[in-house]
């Protein structure tokens, strides 16, 4: 029978032991990952360690272990991605050496890559099926303001041929059409700020009527067409959060578009939406009357793909998107449900007025 020994294993492992002693010479080095990186043990044990080019190692990082940290990094040797732990190794109280351990990460890193370029893709895709949906919408809500404008400017033009354009006239009606005009401006901004990612954005602070209103110009229409009733009511004494203005708004938006389908499985559907001040901290509800969610689904619901809608119209990362979105926040949102209403709370630590912090 065979007597297995340490190194047998550690020669068939993917893993690299190497120690380097207090005058940075390698004096020990093992596993089947030497073989990887071209290192050979009887050609290089005993030698000066940062004169090996393919050890994963800088002479820095020794240093710093040397000095009693334990921690890991991750390096590039030979185009592949290697992570190494280093951890001093003491003898009679004092540290006389430094023990490193290597795995190939480079297969890891680049699933991690594929992943991530696959999770952008995916909110891209679903960015772009809800801007379908609003484009449609807001298209129907700018035509009103075109109207007004193309009315008012028509009266005009009549009046000013006939000579029968007074002073109040070209007042009143050239005010109606630049408040029409900042109409159109502020849906056209509102879905260009849409379709961008703010991902990226700095830190800045919001207000929740602003962020409630901004979310529900976007899906009003959509709502209208689909025949759901929308209540809101704004905050009378307004509360201001911290945060990406443009990611709390696609995930409100992204919340509301999951109550507006849940709704339509009713007969008279309604959503109906509220602000709540806690203190330090503001919520948005957003409550439909749709059928509530079965127990055997509410486990999936904030997961990744998960969809009781028709696959060809959702990827299902609406809601699994609001909730990393709202977390990136220190915020939370979770939801309550039973037939008839399903009810979905945003909470979101609040920037405190002058008096709360005097208070404090």
């Amino acid at each position: 029978m065979h007597s297995w020994k340490l190194e047998d294993i550690l020669l068939r492992t993917p893993i690299l032991c190497f120690v380097i002693d207090k005058d940075e010479r390698l004096v020990l080095l093992n596993g089947g990952l030497g073989t990887q990186l071209g290192l050979k043990a009887d050609e290089v044990i005993g030698t000066p360690a940062f004169k090996i080019a393919a050890l994963p190692i800088k002479r820095s990082h020794f240093r710093k272990a040397f000095g009693g940290h334990s921690f890991s990094i991750t390096l590039s040797v030979q185009g592949s991605s290697y992570e190494t732990t280093l951890q001093p190794m003491q003898q009679n109280g004092e540290i006389q050496a430094v023990l490193g351990m290597t795995q190939d990460m480079t297969k890891h890193l680049q699933m991690e890559q594929f992943l991530d370029d696959e999770r952008h893709r995916l909110l891209a895709s679903q960015r772009l099926n809800s801007l379908a949906g609003i484009a449609s919408g807001l298209a129907h809500e700018i035509n009103n303001p075109l109207a007004i404008i193309s009315g008012y400017a028509e009266q005009l033009h009549n009046q000013a041929q006939k000579g029968q354009l007074s002073d109040d006239r070209l007042l009143f009606s050239t005010s109606k059409i630049v408040e029409a005009c900042r109409r159109c401006h502020a849906i056209i901004e509102s879905l260009k700020h849409f379709a961008r990612d703010g991902s990226h954005d700095a830190f800045e602070t919001c207000s929740v009527n602003d962020i409630v209103s901004v979310a529900l110009q976007l899906s009003e229409q959509t709502f209208h067409a689909m025949g759901v009733k929308l209540y809101w009511q704004p905050l009378l004494n307004d509360v201001n959060l911290q945060g990406r203005r443009l990611q709390l708004i696609q995930a409100l938006f992204n919340v509301l578009a999951n109550a507006c389908e849940a709704s339509l499985q009713v007969k008279e559907p309604k959503v109906s939406i509220q602000a709540l001040d806690h203190g330090d901290r503001a919520s948005i509800e957003v409550m439909d009357n749709g059928p509530g969610i079965p127990e055997s689904l509410r486990v999936k619901i904030f997961e990744p793909f998960f969809t009781t809608k028709d696959q060809m119209r959702s990827v299902g990362v609406g809601l699994s998107t609001a909730k990393g979105m709202i977390e990136e926040h220190e915020g939370r949102i979770s939801f309550i449900s039973s037939p008839g209403a399903t009810c979905f709370s945003i909470s979101l630590p609040k920037v405190p007025t002058r008096t709360e912090r005097s208070a404090s």
